[in-house]
């Protein structure tokens, strides 16, 4: 079950983590001491509701982990675009394979951002609704145990 919180109600550890505006990608690339990879877990059409167009319909999703320099993955990432806005320069969502959304996201464009910061499963989770060169597009990251221990120990003197 997701629940939505404030960011400042999360650990000190996760709030910078949480509300950053920048790249994921380039954070994660830093704190994994320039390693980064990307797998990518499934790519489809699925039917979810669409608040903006007010009803079900087809969207392009696509579920990739995030890696950094160790073995078990980070962030579980999920990138979810209506189709009637699947056209023009974010079609290249499509063609990404292994990599990141932030390296096309956070090109010479920066996207206007509304964010929301969630707990699912007890795993914190920040939901992104990017409105892209004109195009909005949904992205969900999970920051998985990895990640949060990983984070933990670097704060840690």
């Amino acid at each position: 079950m997701r629940r939505q919180v404030r960011p400042h109600a999360s650990p000190a550890h996760m709030a910078v983590w949480l509300t950053s505006t920048d790249s994921l990608t380039r954070r994660l690339t830093r704190l994994g001491q320039g390693q980064f990879q990307v797998e990518v877990i499934s790519q489809s059409q699925q039917m979810f509701f669409d608040p903006v167009y007010r009803r079900r319909m087809q969207h392009w999703c696509r579920r990739v982990m995030l890696y950094g320099d160790e073995p078990l993955a980070w962030v579980e990432a999920e990138t979810r675009i209506a189709m009637p806005q699947l056209r023009g320069p974010l079609r290249q969502v499509t063609r990404l394979r292994q990599r990141a959304l932030g390296h096309l996201l956070f090109g010479r464009v920066k996207p206007v951002t509304r964010r929301s910061v969630c707990i699912n499963q007890g795993q914190w989770q920040r939901v992104s609704h990017y409105v892209w060169r004109g195009q909005r597009l949904q992205v969900t990251e999970t920051f998985l145990p990895a990640f949060e221990a990983r984070v933990c120990r670097q704060v840690r003197p």
